[in-house]
């Protein structure tokens, strides 16, 4: 699984589009924590193979750093997988 490149750069505007690409059939789910407090969630997506561009909405997210967790869940076969970075948001 590879998840784009958001490292420490700034995010600005209202979404955060992140590219996800999974080698099997898989499910993801996208959260954005301050802490270990849940901010702002994604609602797990349809199964996908291959890549896909999972948008967050950043509206009312104060500026800061968070971490950017993403989780995928095989489907087909494989076992779940979870990355994590750091994002600053920007206003």
């Amino acid at each position: 699984m590879t998840v784009g490149k958001l490292t420490t750069h700034p995010v600005t505007g209202g979404t955060l589009k992140l590219p996800v690409t999974v080698p099997v059939r898989a499910r993801a789910t996208v959260a954005l924590l301050k802490g270990s407090k849940l901010k702002r969630s994604l609602p797990r997506t349809a199964a996908f193979t291959g890549a896909e561009s999972l948008g967050l909405s950043l509206k009312g997210i104060p500026a800061g750093t968070y971490t950017l967790k993403v989780s995928v869940s095989a489907t087909d076969r494989g076992a779940a997988r979870v990355a994590t970075t750091a994002i600053d948001v920007k206003r």
